[in-house]
């Protein structure tokens, strides 16, 4: 089994069991639906903070359309 992995930053809301928000749904469905095996796939928000602490990752940039909404993602080279 290869991982496929989303990873969202951004504000949630966090219940008991369960987590809620844009980033979380952004990051859910680039882990479940668009990386491939051994892909790990950043959201732009992901992005724009790693620069914000001024690291920087090589990635290339991508979009798909997820649930009628054109996302732009960033793949880790």
């Amino acid at each position: 089994v290869f991982p496929c992995i989303g990873i969202g930053f951004g504000r949630v809301l966090e219940l008991r069991d369960d987590v809620f928000g844009d980033e979380v749904n952004i990051a859910f469905k680039l882990g479940e639906d668009v990386a491939t095996q051994r892909e790990i796939l950043l959201s732009d928000a992901t992005l724009a903070q790693l620069a914000r602490e001024g690291t920087t990752v090589a990635t290339s940039t991508r979009e798909e359309e997820i649930g009628h909404v054109m996302v732009r993602y960033h793949a880790i080279s």
